[in-house]
């Protein structure tokens, strides 16, 4: 069952839209890449209010709260259209987050351009945002597009119930693990980061610099990390059991190696892979049942929605993806090019 989208009437919509559409990107004080990416946004625009009101939607359904008396937290938001969007659609407190400060600044140049008055910007990951909320709390916690790419999911949770117990999230995710077809894109490009890395030239949202195999950068850890204990072979092989860490990890792995000889467990699943200097996971493919045991452990129960596809635009394209959205409630999940994940408090 999807919630009533009629949270937001459609003048409000449109209103958006106009704001985003008569923006001159390029005289906006941003990073290239964080430029590129905003373009996106806007010229798809139709499309991704209609995921920002369903994300919003769905927020604000099983919260049972009002938006005009709701702290909301953008959390890992880019450009920080999807919090912008909701100050603009009258939610009390907006917080835009980001670890990367190029795109927290751009988030603050768009709100400024836009001409919406954000409450606060905050720069980190969960631990920062926790730090920012003593006394008032936020009662929703939202993403595009961030889980997915979250180090430590376990972490993250339990933080979040720290900051507030009764805390709703929701977080969109295009790596949808019932649909064959994402999957096997989703391999790929995870392939594609761990073996051979990836430039701007291949794909305009990838990023602005070439970026060197995830298992070349781990090697280099190992190497420098190792100062001269390890010989290559023993290089290699902890390169290859280390995939899926992040620096610090791969460190206290080449600690424990040199101690008692024995190699971490591999990560489980094929191709999952991580940044190791960032710890931002590929896309990370995870189960229905593996978020329903992350979720649970910090308290909360998770429900899961389906996504769809770009319909509003003129053209032959959105014709089919009208038809794939009606087909889409009779596959399951697995036709969805993306889920949304409602995170709920258990009920004692």
């Amino acid at each position: 069952m999807l919630p009533p989208d009629n949270f937001f009437d459609e003048t409000m919509i449109a209103g958006f839209e106009s704001r985003l559409s008569s923006l001159d990107i390029k005289r906006l004080p941003m990073a290239p890449y964080c430029r590129s990416y905003l373009q996106y946004i806007i010229q798809h625009r139709k499309y991704y209010c209609r995921i920002y009101v369903h994300i919003l939607s769905l927020a604000l359904a099983h919260s049972r709260m009002e938006k005009e008396n709701t702290c909301l937290v953008d959390y890992g938001a880019g450009n920080g259209v999807l919090g912008i969007f909701a100050k603009f659609a009258g939610f009390h407190q907006v917080f835009i987050n980001d670890i990367t400060p190029d795109f927290l600044h751009a988030a603050k140049e768009l709100a400024a351009a836009l001409k919406i008055p954000v409450d606060g910007f905050i720069e980190g990951n969960i631990n920062e945002v926790q730090s920012c909320f003593s006394v008032d709390k936020p009662g929703l916690i939202v993403g595009s597009d961030v889980i997915e790419h979250i180090y430590d999911l376990e972490n993250f949770f339990t933080s979040i119930q720290q900051i507030n117990p009764a805390m709703t999230t929701v977080f969109t995710t295009a790596s949808n693990p019932f649909n064959p077809v994402k999957v096997w894109q989703l391999k790929k490009i995870q392939l594609k980061d761990e073996l051979h890395g990836g430039s701007l030239d291949e794909d305009t949202l990838y990023g602005e610099l070439p970026e060197p195999s995830f298992i070349s950068t781990r090697k280099i850890i190992i190497r420098d990390y190792a100062a001269g204990s390890l010989d290559e072979t023993a290089i290699d092989a902890m390169a290859a059991s280390t995939r899926g860490l992040i620096k610090k990890d791969i460190e206290s792995a080449v600690d424990s190696y040199t101690k008692n000889k024995f190699l971490p467990v591999i990560l489980n699943h094929p191709t999952n892979t991580c940044d190791p200097t960032t710890g931002s996971w590929s896309e990370r493919l995870m189960s229905l049942q593996e978020y329903e045991s992350v979720y649970a452990a910090a308290g909360f129960r998770v429900c899961c929605y389906n996504g769809f596809y770009n319909q509003y635009e003129s053209s032959l394209k959105s014709r089919l993806m009208l038809l794939l959205n009606k087909l889409i409630p009779f596959t399951g999940h697995r036709l969805a090019p993306f889920i949304c994940l409602v995170g709920k408090p258990v009920r004692k």
